[in-house]
C-alpha cells in the first residue's frame, strides 16, 4: 500500500465506520471470534453487513490469506475432525470460509450435516445443559421470539401439513385472499390460515390435536384469538382430505366471503402458483422493462457500496480508476441503435 493512502486508515480497536453511516467498535473482535466462527454470524451480531466484517477481519489479520495457495493445508483431515465446522477451520487457518469448504470438497473430505442425524441420541450432557435452560422462562421466551423472526425467512415447505396445503389450493381457486402461517398477538401464535378481506382464521387440526392436552391449548387459544376480535374456524384433517373445496364453501357461506378479482396470497411454499404468476409478468414488456432497470441500478449500487467499503477499511487508497469509475458508460447498459438498425458501437 502506498504510504501516501494511510493517512486516516483506522487501525485495530477503532470504530469502524459502516456503509450506513454507523459507528461500531470492534474492538473486541478477536475474542468474540475465538467462540463465534461464521462470518455471517459475526455481522448479524455487530450489526454490519457481511462484506464489511470480512475486511475488518482482513484488518485486523483475523483473516491473512485469501488464496489457496497460501494457506497450509497440512492436517487438514485431522483439523475438521477435531473442529467438526467449517468456519472454525477457516478462523484457526486464518483464511476465508469459502476457501476452506472448496479445498475440502477438493479433497473428498466427508463433511458433518448440519444439526443432528436422524436417530441420533443426544448426549447427557446435552440433555442435562437443556433441561437447566428449559426450566428458565426468559430463555424459553427469547428462543420463541428468535423463531418467529426467523420463521418469514424459512425456505420450503416450513412445517406447513398436506391438509394446509389441500385448503391453500381451494382457496386459490375460490380467489380469496390469505397469509400462511400468521404471527399474531405479538408473537404469541401462529396461525395455520389468516383471512385477508376479515380477521377470520382458519386451523387445520391433525390427529394431535385431540389429545387431552392439545385440547386444551386449543380452547384455551381459541378464547385469547376470539377475545382479540377474531373468528377461528377448525376443520378435521379427514373431512379437508376427502374435500377441501367443500370446507372453504361452508366458510364463505357462513361468513359471506366474496371472490376478489386481484388476490394476493402470501404463502411461502407455493412455487407453482410463483411460477404462474412470474410466466404472466415476463409476458408483459413494461414489467419486463422496470425488471431490467430496478436490476441495473441494483448492481450499480452495489458496486458503489463495495467501492466505499474498500476505501474505508483502509486496504488501499481510491485509487484514479475508482474515482472515474461512476462517469464510465454502464457497462450493461443496452447499446444505442441507430434509425438504420446498425449499432453505433
Amino acid at each position: 500500500m502506498d504510504e501516501g493512502n494511510t493517512e486516516g486508515t483506522p487501525k485495530p480497536g477503532d470504530s469502524v465506520e459502516t456503509a450506513r453511516g454507523e459507528s461500531v467498535n470492534m474492538s473486541d473482535l478477536v475474542e468474540v471470534c475465538k467462540t463465534v466462527h461464521s462470518v455471517r454470524d459475526l455481522a448479524k451480531s455487530y450489526g454490519v453487513s457481511a462484506p464489511e466484517m470480512s475486511m475488518e477481519m482482513k484488518r485486523q489479520g483475523i483473516i491473512k490469506h485469501t488464496r489457496v495457495g497460501d494457506v497450509d493445508w497440512s492436517g487438514l483431515v485431522e483439523l475438521y475432525q477435531e473442529l467438526q465446522s467449517v468456519p472454525a477451520v477457516a478462523r484457526r487457518l486464518h483464511t476465508t470460509e469459502k476457501i476452506t469448504y472448496s479445498e475440502l470438497n477438493r479433497r473428498g473430505i466427508q463433511l458433518r450435516p448440519r444439526g443432528h442425524l436422524k436417530g441420533q441420541k443426544k448426549t447427557d450432557s446435552w440433555r442435562e445443559a437443556s433441561a437447566k435452560n428449559w426450566d428458565d422462562p426468559v430463555w424459553r421466551q427469547e428462543q420463541r421470539r428468535k423463531w418467529l423472526e426467523r420463521l418469514p425467512t424459512i425456505r420450503g415447505t416450513g412445517g406447513i401439513s398436506p391438509p394446509e396445503r389441500f385448503l391453500h389450493k381451494a382457496l386459490r381457486k375460490a380467489h380469496i385472499s390469505f397469509k400462511a402461517n400468521a404471527v399474531l398477538l405479538d408473537g404469541r401464535y401462529v396461525v395455520d390460515i389468516l383471512i385477508s378481506q376479515k380477521q377470520i382464521i382458519i386451523e387445520a387440526d391433525g390427529s394431535s390435536h385431540y389429545l387431552n392436552s392439545a385440547k386444551a391449548y386449543d380452547a384455551q387459544r381459541t378464547d385469547d384469538l376470539t377475545a382479540a376480535g377474531y373468528e377461528v374456524f377448525r376443520f378435521d384433517y379427514r373431512d379437508i382430505d376427502a374435500d377441501p373445496d367443500e370446507c372453504v364453501r361452508r366458510l364463505i357461506a357462513e361468513v359471506g366471503l366474496t371472490p376478489e378479482s386481484a388476490p394476493t396470497f402470501s404463502e411461502r411454499s407455493d412455487k407453482q402458483a410463483f411460477g404462474e404468476r412470474m410466466n404472466n409478468l415476463r409476458d408483459d414488456p413494461e414489467w419486463r422493462a422496470n425488471w431490467v432497470a430496478n436490476l441495473r441500478a441494483g448492481q450499480r449500487k452495489r458496486r458503489e457500496q463495495e467501492r466505499q467499503i474498500m476505501i474505508q477499511s483502509g486496504l488501499h487508497g481510491p485509487r484514479e480508476d475508482m474515482q472515474r469509475s461512476a462517469e464510465m458508460t454502464d457497462p450493461l447498459a443496452p447499446t444505442p441503435i441507430d434509425g438504420d438498425g446498425s449499432s453505433e458501437r
